[in-house]
Parts: C-alpha cells; structure tokens; sequence
C-alpha cells in the first residue's frame, strides 16, 4: 500500500494537467496533423486561402512553423464539425502581431449560415479585443476584453468559450503563454440564446484575416486547441509541443494511465485503479 501511495504522490506532483475534452491540438507545423504530436477528432488537414498566408519559421512561437498571415482576407480553414461542440466549448491560439490590425475578424468558427458562429476582432486599438456571437433569432451579441494594451512581436494566448446551458461566453487573453499563462485580461456576456443546430460549413474554423481588415500587417498563430469542454484550461496547454504531453481525455492507453502502469510494473489492479482515477 505504501508502494502504491508513493506512485499516486508521484502522479499527482510531476505530471502536468490534462485535458478534459480536447478536440483538435495543432501545432502548425504541417498543415496535416501529423496524428503522434498533433490530434483531431475531425478533419485533419488545413487550407490555405490565399497566397499571403502560410507556414513559416518566422511565425512559429512553439517549436518550429507557424502560420503567418500577411494578406488582405487570407486565412488557413479547417472543417469543424465534430472537433467543435454547439452546446460548449472553447478554443485558442497563440497570436501575435508586427503591427495592430484595426478592426480584423482574426478568429472564427461558423455553422451552415454566418448566423451561426463565434468569433474573435481586434478594435480600433491594441487595448481591446471583441467576442462576437451570432444568432438567427436576431438576439446577436458582441462584447469588449479591454485594458489588455497589448505589443508587437509578443506571443499571447487567446481563448473564447461558451457554454449555452449557463448561459456564458467569455473572451480571455492571456500573456506569458509558452512558459507561465497569466491572465492579463477577460470579460463574460450572460444574454441567452438558442443552440446553433449546426457546425458543418466547409472550411468554417478560420484563422488569419476573415474580414479584409489587414494591409501590411503580419499576424502569427500557433498552438491551436479547441475542446469540447467549456472549462477546460486550454491555455495551459499551449507550452507543449506534442499532444502526448497532454493525454487528453480519460482511458486506459492515455499517457498518464500509462505512466502509471509502467510505474507499477504491471497491468493496474482494481484498486490501483481507484488511485489512478483519484489522481485525475
């Protein structure tokens, strides 16, 4: 029992947190998920739109590549459905910029119609980012982060979430992103709203310029997470370079429940499942 006590200690103080729900980790080195240290649930290779965008050294702020933007109305696309989740969910990047791009959709995920959809736009300064939701019903709603002063040529780490049932959508921004998130600034808008029937338009998850809103700016993303979850600490996430360094999920071929057995030396008994669980 000691043995077993040590080895729950050992899980519970030297891995790091793991994902809940996590749907899609990119890590835009290629644009096909490479399936070992990048994951979808979903579709598994980006488009890109456009000649302006692409994958680039001079991006990447985790690892290697990233994707650099650098054209009017151009953007990499991914098909959402099954990697997003109507009811809840959250997604985020690691975004920076040469130059502040005014009034740009630089994020979004979209239904069947525009109607249906999250997104993410700068404003007319660098101290304020807006969440958008749309709505058929007419009840669209949009509200400011603000205070965030953020710089050029600096990585952060940008979250949008929803939860329906709440109701709740939030905006955060995080700053430190590859080594310690730090919340620099969030905000919450509570107005209720009916559960969008879809996320299937081709190519309806888009990072880059989705509003012809750049002209000589360079903007840069990397690490890109969605999950199913709403509450999902997805910012967290983002310092590792491969998806193993996450597990998401439960199971018994995840890398924690794999590490534990490895640790035990053999295949977990009842009760050293019990410990596995508990140390989720």
């Amino acid at each position: 029992m000691l043995r077993k006590l040590l080895v729950l200690f050992a899980l519970i103080s030297c891995t790091p947190a793991f994902a809940q729900d996590v749907n899609l980790f990119w890590r835009a080195e290629t644009t096909t998920l490479d399936g070992t240290h990048d994951f979808t649930v979903g579709d598994s290779t980006w488009d890109n739109v456009g000649t302006a965008v692409s994958l680039d050294s001079a991006a990447g702020m985790r690892g290697t590549n990233g994707v650099l933007v650098n054209g009017f109305a151009e953007n990499y696309r991914l098909d959402p459905a099954t990697i997003f989740e109507t009811g809840q969910g959250c997604f985020g990047f690691l975004w920076r910029f040469t130059a502040w791009p005014a009034f740009t959709k630089i994020a979004m995920v979209r239904g069947s119609t525009t109607d249906y959809q999250f997104s993410v736009w700068t404003h007319g300064t660098s101290d304020t980012l807006i969440m958008y939701r749309g709505n058929d019903e007419g009840t669209n709603v949009n509200f400011q982060v603000t205070g965030l002063g953020l710089s050029t040529n600096t990585p952060y780490f940008i979250k949008a979430c929803w939860n329906q049932a709440t109701p709740i959508i939030r905006l955060s921004v995080y700053g430190s992103p590859t080594t310690s998130p730090s919340l620099i600034a969030e905000n919450t808008e509570t107005t209720s709203w009916t559960i969008f029937p879809d996320f299937t338009q081709t190519n309806g998850f888009q990072l880059g310029d989705n509003s012809g809103g750049i002209s000589t700016e360079n903007l840069h993303y990397d690490s890109v997470i969605v999950s199913g979850t709403y509450s999902d600490p997805i910012q967290n996430y983002a310092q590792y370079t491969s998806y193993t360094q996450i597990g998401g999920g439960g199971g018994s071929n995840t890398p924690r429940a794999m590490h534990y057995k490895r640790l035990m030396g053999r295949h977990a008994t009842n009760d050293d499942q019990f410990l596995l669980r508990a140390s989720r």
